[in-house]
């Protein structure tokens, strides 16, 4: 083991460019994602094999495939998507418009929000995945969390969707009147907290990743 280093606090790990020889290099790799070569050959695995190995996933792909990383906040739509690549989604993406002919894949460790018509392949999926329907032309979308109260209603227009990347709060001047006469939909990659009087407007009219509370 002498001589060899490890490889370790990284989120993703492409290993499709090492040889063999590198790979002898390496004693401990600990990764979030681990990209192997889908077609690599006996020599590539048998040195992966003797390597200590923590990661949440591993995805093989071709050498060739593109890989395009969302860190921050990404809509991909039919005027922003490449074709034939891999997307790995660390922060929040909005994806709507998708083909089945575009042939992109996701690996999703944020939040990926995905109109039910858009054809995608997931690789993995260790964050929030919402497939549903909602109007991209009458939504709103906000990165990380979000507070509403009654003037917040008050401007959104009838059958909105909001959705949120990570925690929805509502305070507690919000009733269910105000939610009803907007006739609002909530799509949340994490948490919805607000009070009971709202629980079944919510429950009925929200797709979430974890709870209401």
């Amino acid at each position: 083991m002498f001589g060899k280093k490890s490889i370790i606090n990284t989120g993703l790990l492409d290993l499709r460019n090492y040889s063999p020889t590198a790979l002898e290099k390496i004693k401990l790799i600990n990764a979030g994602t681990i990209i192997l070569p889908s077609d690599a050959d006996k020599e590539f695995y048998e040195a992966y094999a003797a390597i200590k190995v923590n990661t949440g996933s591993t995805i093989k792909l071709k050498t060739e495939e593109i890989i395009c990383t969302v860190n921050g906040f990404s809509i991909i739509d039919s005027t922003t998507v490449k074709p034939e690549t891999v997307y790995l989604v660390n922060g929040a993406a909005l994806i709507h418009s998708i083909s089945q002919d575009t042939h992109i894949k996701l690996i999703v460790n944020g939040a990926a929000f995905i109109d039910k018509s858009s054809e995608v392949e997931f690789l993995s999926t260790n964050g929030s995945v919402i497939k549903t329907e909602f109007d991209i032309d009458n939504s709103k979308f906000y990165t990380q969390n979000l507070q509403i109260d009654t003037q917040f209603v008050s401007y959104c227009e009838e059958n909105c969707t909001i959705i949120v990347a990570n925690t929805l709060t509502f305070t507690p001047d919000v009733t269910t009147k105000d939610l009803e006469d907007k006739k609002l939909h909530f799509i949340v990659g994490n948490t919805i907290k607000c009070n009971n009087s709202l629980y079944g407007y919510i429950a009925a009219n929200s797709q979430f990743g974890n709870k209401i509370v």
